[in-house]
């Protein structure tokens, strides 16, 4: 209960709360990557990226492979101008799992140049995958679109540009439709 409660002060911006109950549950128990993971959220919303990689640090000692720690962890690395750590985040993220569409954006958005030929062509097969949702496939139309930009084929990027604002457009749709139901289903 205590746990869920803390994230529940979180939801609600009452940090020093939240604090609390996770520096609580680590007296207890000092490896716990929940509370250590949840404690670096904490201070990643209060604007204190230093804090919060020093957290996210942690907990990726404690389970190196987790896809979530090691995302949250660049993007305080990034936020911090630490680039060439968040590169090696993302990099790292895309070798757990090739098909983490929001990895390849966060190296886009570290310059375009990051996005190299390999992982280009990896991005063209995530693209006509059956499982890659709509949203994931207008950021890779983005992406693609940059690209295009970079090789001044100024022609192509609209064209990805408006694949990718349409994709987007169908993906707030579907999103909105299906939240809207569930609103009706339980009135």
């Amino acid at each position: 209960m205590d746990f869920e409660l803390g994230k529940i002060f979180i939801k609600k911006k009452l940090f020093k709360k939240a604090l609390i109950i996770f520096n609580d549950i680590l007296k207890k128990d000092h490896n716990n990557v929940r509370a250590i993971f949840q404690i670096g959220k904490i201070y990643y919303e209060s604007n204190d990226l230093n804090q919060s990689i020093v957290y996210f640090k942690k907990c990726n000692e404690i389970q190196p492979k987790n896809s979530n720690i090691i995302f949250n962890l660049a993007l305080a690395l990034q936020g911090t101008g630490k680039i060439n750590e968040a590169k090696e985040k993302y990099n790292e993220l895309i070798k757990i799992n090739p098909n983490d569409i929001k990895s390849y954006y966060g190296l886009y958005s570290l310059g375009i140049e990051n996005i190299t030929n390999e992982l280009y062509e990896k991005l063209k097969k995530i693209i006509i995958n059956k499982n890659t949702s709509i949203f994931e496939k207008s950021l890779i139309n983005f992406i693609f679109s940059k690209i295009e930009k970079k090789k001044k084929n100024y022609e192509n990027e609209i064209n990805y540009l408006n694949l990718f604002h349409k994709q987007c457009y169908e993906s707030n749709l579907l999103f909105n439709t299906k939240i809207l139901f569930q609103k009706i289903i339980k009135i």
